[in-house]
C-alpha cells in the first residue's frame, strides 16, 4: 500500500480498499457492508461533517439546537445537560455556563426562576456559536482506529497530533 492517500490514483486506493477487506475476511473480523460507505464526497462523523471543502457543522443539529427551548422538568433538564456536554466540545467554559442548571438538577423540584432560563439561553447560543464557527480550511485528517476486546475506539487527529475531535466508541 502507499504511504500517501494524495498519491494515489483511484485505483489505487480502491485496491488498497479491496486488499484491507480481504485482510479482515481472513481474520474473521466482521463488518455489515450495507452500512459502510465507499466513494462518499462527505461523512456525517460524530457531529460535524467532513467533505472535500473541509468541517462543517450539520444542519440539522444547528438548527435543533437553536430551537431547543428551556427545560421544565428534572428528566428534560437531564437530557438537556447531557446533550450539551456532546454538542460543546469547543465551548471552552461550559463547566461555568452550566454550574447554575447543574446545581438545579440536584434539587428535588426544579424551580423555574429567570436565573435557569438565562444560563440555559447563553449555554445554547454558545454551542450554536461554535457549530456554526467550525473552521472550514481544508486540512489533512488522520482517522485512527484501534480495536479494543469489548470494541473499536477512533479518534479523528488533525494538524500533526493536535485532537480536533476525542471520541471513542
Amino acid at each position: 500500500m502507499s504511504s500517501s492517500y494524495q498519491e494515489k490514483t483511484i485505483e489505487e486506493h480502491d485496491a488498497d480498499v479491496c486488499s484491507v477487506l480481504i485482510w479482515a475476511r481472513e481474520k474473521a473480523v466482521k463488518s455489515n457492508l450495507e452500512r459502510c460507505m465507499f466513494g462518499s464526497k462527505s461523512i456525517l462523523y460524530f457531529g460535524p461533517i467532513f467533505s472535500e471543502n473541509g468541517i462543517h457543522p450539520d444542519p440539522i443539529k444547528v438548527s435543533a439546537q437553536k430551537e431547543m427551548r428551556p427545560p421544565t422538568t428534572k428528566d428534560e433538564l437531564q437530557i438537556v445537560l447531557a446533550m450539551m456536554n456532546y454538542c460543546a466540545w469547543d465551548v471552552s467554559n461550559l463547566s461555568s455556563l452550566n454550574q447554575s442548571l447543574r446545581d438545579l438538577a440536584k434539587q428535588q423540584q426544579l424551580k423555574q426562576e429567570h436565573q435557569y432560563d438565562t444560563a440555559f439561553t447563553n449555554i445554547n447560543e454558545s454551542i450554536c456559536s461554535s457549530l456554526a464557527s467550525i473552521d472550514p480550511t481544508p486540512r489533512n485528517n488522520e482517522l485512527q482506529v484501534d480495536a479494543f476486546k469489548f470494541g473499536l475506539g477512533a479518534t479523528i487527529i488533525q494538524n500533526e497530533n493536535q485532537f480536533l475531535l476525542h471520541r471513542m466508541h
